[in-house]
């Protein structure tokens, strides 16, 4: 059964977003996967990073969350940064089901990561459940003033 490690924080909205794709995956694959979220800071999370993961040769910072982690017998098959579609991870995962999979009802969505209104560059399509589509409206604003913020530290 895959095991899908997902490492982020409260305060990112990308985790957030995150959250809703996983619990999607969850709710699609019942008992086919196994889903953990795990606080990316914790000591115990930590804990598992140095005795589980660095062994193996796998290693990410945890300035970069979200980071999911796709674990098949143990082993990391597939590491992914950052937000990602319920349908994009269902992809990922789909050697690693049991065959005959149903693929999720998604909808191509345009999405424009907005500063004051103004797109910040080109959209993208993207294969979007409902809920995630309202998760992605949810944290728009706190998306944008992330976005901005970064623009100005670099």
């Amino acid at each position: 059964m895959p095991v899908v490690l997902a490492f982020g924080i409260p305060q990112c909205p990308g985790c957030r977003v995150l959250d809703t794709s996983l619990d999607v995956l969850e709710a699609h694959f019942q008992g086919k996967l196994r889903v953990v979220r795990l606080l990316a800071t914790h000591p115990q999370t930590m804990e598992i990073r140095r005795r589980h993961l660095w062994p193996k040769g796998v290693s990410f910072s945890v300035n970069l969350v979200p980071v999911v982690m796709v674990v098949v017998g143990g082993e990391v098959v597939a590491t992914l940064y950052g937000p990602r579609p319920a349908a994009e991870l269902a992809r990922v995962l789909g050697p690693y089901l049991p065959a005959g999979w149903s693929p999720l009802s998604t909808t191509a969505v345009e999405v424009s990561l907005l500063e004051d209104g103004s797109p910040l560059g080109p959209p993208l399509v993207l294969e979007l459940t409902w809920q995630e589509q309202e998760a992605l409206k949810r944290e728009q604003p706190y998306i944008a003033l992330v976005s901005r913020w970064r623009r100005r530290a670099f």
